[in-house]
């Protein structure tokens, strides 16, 4: 998403994109843009979300994270 900068939502008050980390998250950017961002859930899981260049921050169906699981 290189030359847009950080834009305010669309929806007035700042964007909520999640809560319930228990740790720093990690980024990764894929080869078309996307954003991947993991986590330490608060029940000590692995949590991921998302962002989409054009389309904008994903969310689980789930609530806030996509929970991938725990023991890692």
């Amino acid at each position: 998403m290189s030359g847009v900068g950080w834009q305010p939502s669309a929806f007035g008050e700042p964007e909520r994109l999640g809560t319930g980390l228990a740790s720093e998250p990690s980024l990764i950017q894929q080869a078309n843009g996307q954003l991947d961002i993991f986590g330490q859930g608060t029940g000590g899981d692995l949590v991921h979300t998302w962002v989409v260049p054009g389309i904008g921050w994903q969310t689980s169906p789930f609530g806030d994270f996509e929970h991938l699981g725990s023991g890692y």
